[in-house]
């Protein structure tokens, strides 16, 4: 139980993180206020996950079993990773949720807009977009190793 409201409260702080980077890029009033608040709950929420992560054995195990079953796939050998594939892809069957999905897409774009158009501005857009994407990385990381089935022996 204690894990569904941690990964449901990752979700949340990924979306609205969203919302604020696009917000902080156009109200500098909105950028002062929210953005280092949001961008250290976004940090910590990684740090939390990332350690639950490293620490739970079905979840270790599970990215495990996804790495071997990534490796040979030889769709992905072939040719690279690619953001259309069936299962791996941007929206692919076991990358998550479509909501999850969305908000990962999103938050690469705007995260990679930021990193452009940063320059030697005021970088508090670009840690808040970094800080809500790496968020919801993790939580990606995690959905993937928690759902992967065991290996056969």
């Amino acid at each position: 139980m204690q894990i569904r409201f941690l990964r449901i409260l990752s979700l949340a702080v990924g979306a609205i993180g969203a919302v604020l980077v696009g917000g902080g890029a156009i109200s500098g009033q909105l950028r002062d206020s929210v953005s280092l608040p949001w961008t250290l709950l976004s940090v910590c929420l990684t740090v939390i996950l990332f350690v639950f992560a490293v620490l739970d054995p079905r979840c270790r195990r599970g990215v495990g079993t996804v790495s071997l079953e990534v490796q040979r796939d030889p769709s992905i050998r072939s040719y690279g990773p690619n953001f259309f594939h069936d299962e791996w892809g941007l929206f692919g069957t076991r990358m998550g949720s479509p909501l999850l999905a969305t908000i990962r897409l999103l938050l690469f774009i705007e995260f990679v807009l930021a990193l452009i158009l940063s320059g030697h501005a005021d970088h508090r857009v670009l840690f808040l977009a970094a800080s809500s994407f790496a968020t919801v990385m993790m939580l990606t990381i995690m959905h993937v190793g928690l759902s992967a089935e065991p290996p056969e022996r």
